[in-house]
């Protein structure tokens, strides 16, 4: 295969043509002068950005020094993910190559370098990320883990209750990376991950397991009978990092200012901020006393770059006709907008009155996921009345009645088809889980049901229209009640 071939490599994607596409960078790895790992970090590289564009862009965000380590982390769960999702074989031949997979990761550990590994036909990437795994100490146990959930997801069982459900599927599915990635990153102040844990902090704090309660959320019973929701602690800090960071383009040393009471989870959301190390500001009481302009003019003084706020917000400085062209604004980049549906009425007057060079994002999610399923992406158009897009890394989709996915312009059920890190770890005092299941699995077998009714568009966003339970259905045609709003909102002595 010649270069050009390779780089505008986008084939029908199938076993042979991955063994086609690695055969042309074995080639490169013979013709090599310099480093050989180099190799496997543009082969994982290019893997990424065809066919994996969301791990591509996190890559794009992180320094040189350990983007390369990262890419070879990310590059190394490809294979096994397009086996399972992509390629059309049968189970039985999608669980060979598991398994050859698996054996091929067990001989690169006992092999003596990179190059030793490509000698005994370990395929690239797999040979790649075992150097990483060596270096930094990494438990081999965490990718056999990863390969087990594989195996799950070709193989399915019934899982007895939530904790094995978390501890064997979503553990290897979507946790185990985290901590791969967590030894690179940890590698860049202290050598020896496992030195990190001996320090001093240890005798101060305690530390618990990934899954150990933070946050228990009491819902108000918009989402059906309210119910007492337990979080866990790295399912949220996961969560809040790729949504403050991937969504909202939030970086080290700024700062996020939400209107909001201490009572509502986006407080949980807006202290998650912390992580990314911004500082983080908290409005509670009357928005618009002793003028109109105290939260805009707040921002102003105190050079705020995230402006959270409610739907409600925006459209009652619409209403009222403010203007904030005596406001300086500039450090203003994103104004995320929550509670009800934002109006398209309402973006043009934030685009015409307050900000017009600023990323106006209308999110949804809940106190359910502590976090979004709907929210702003920094890579597409906004469009008036619409949430740009879903939630990196969750399988959102909108259900008709029957369980299918509805076409563009069609309203149905939102839901989320694959298990997603930041669900609930339980209900408390649901000791059997009864209450968990029949709050989000009754609706579609195996599928969470998030109760909202919900639009996608043509441009790939969405619309939310009410809550499930709230739509009005004369004749057989569901009304939402964010379409009963739109109409009332047009009656100016309202």
């Amino acid at each position: 295969m010649k270069k050009e071939e390779k780089n505008s490599f986008m084939g029908e994607w199938t076993p042979n043509e991955w063994g086609n596409f690695e055969e042309s960078y074995l080639n490169d790895l013979k013709s090599s002068s310099g480093n050989s790992l180099d190799v496997a970090v543009k082969f994982s590289r290019k893997v990424l950005k065809t066919h994996s564009t969301s791990f591509f862009i996190v890559t794009r965000f992180l320094p040189k020094f350990m983007r390369d380590e990262v890419e070879l982390v990310y590059g190394s769960v490809r294979f096994p993910d397009e086996i399972v999702d992509s390629f059309d074989i049968k189970n039985d031949e999608k669980k060979v190559l598991l398994s050859n997979w698996r054996n091929k990761y067990r001989l690169a550990l006992e092999s003596g370098s990179f190059e030793d590994s490509i000698n005994k036909d370990v395929p690239i990437l797999l040979a790649g990320f075992t150097e990483v795994v060596k270096k930094y100490s990494i438990p081999s146990s965490y990718y056999e883990s990863f390969l087990d959930a594989m195996e799950l997801d070709v193989e399915p069982r019934d899982f007895e209750d939530t904790d094995d459900l978390i501890n064997n599927y979503v553990y290897g599915s979507a946790i185990v990376v985290g901590y791969f990635l967590a030894y690179v990153y940890g590698s860049s102040q202290i050598d020896n991950f496992e030195e990190t844990l001996k320090n001093d902090l240890d005798d101060i704090f305690e530390r618990f397991e990934f899954n150990h309660p933070i946050y228990i959320l009491f819902s108000s019973g918009t989402t059906g009978k309210p119910k007492c929701i337990t979080h866990g602690a790295g399912n949220v800090l996961i969560e809040h990092n790729k949504e403050f960071m991937l969504h909202c383009d939030i970086r080290e040393n700024e700062k996020l200012f939400y209107y909001t009471t201490t009572g509502w989870m986006m407080w949980n959301w807006l202290v998650g901020g912390l992580a990314t190390g911004s500082s983080i500001f908290l409005f509670d009481g009357a928005p618009v006393y002793p003028k109109i302009d105290v939260l805009l003019e707040y921002c102003q003084n105190k050079k705020i770059n995230l402006f959270g706020v409610s739907a409600k917000y925006i459209d009652h400085l619409k209403n009222e006709k403010y203007d904030s062209k005596n406001l300086d604004l500039s450090s203003i980049k994103i104004i995320t907008s929550t509670g009800s549906p934002l109006a398209e009425e309402s973006f043009k007057y934030v685009y015409d009155k307050i900000k017009k060079d600023v990323h106006l994002a209308s999110i949804a999610g809940g106190t359910d996921l502590v976090g979004c399923l709907v929210l702003g992406n920094l890579y597409s158009n906004v469009y008036m009345g619409e949430i740009q897009g879903q939630s990196l890394g969750i399988d959102v989709d909108v259900f008709t009645d029957k369980g299918k996915s509805v076409k563009d312009g069609e309203k149905g059920e939102l839901v989320v088809k694959k298990p997603f890190p930041s669900m609930p770890i339980k209900f408390w005092d649901d000791g059997d889980g009864q209450k968990y299941h029949k709050a989000y699995f009754t609706q579609f077998e195996n599928i969470w049901h998030h109760g909202d009714f919900i639009e996608r568009t043509k441009n790939n966003g969405f619309i939310m229209r009410g809550r499930s339970d709230a739509t009005l259905n004369p004749g057989g045609v569901r009304i939402g009640t964010a379409e009963i709003y739109q109409q009332v909102e047009d009656i100016d002595f309202i």
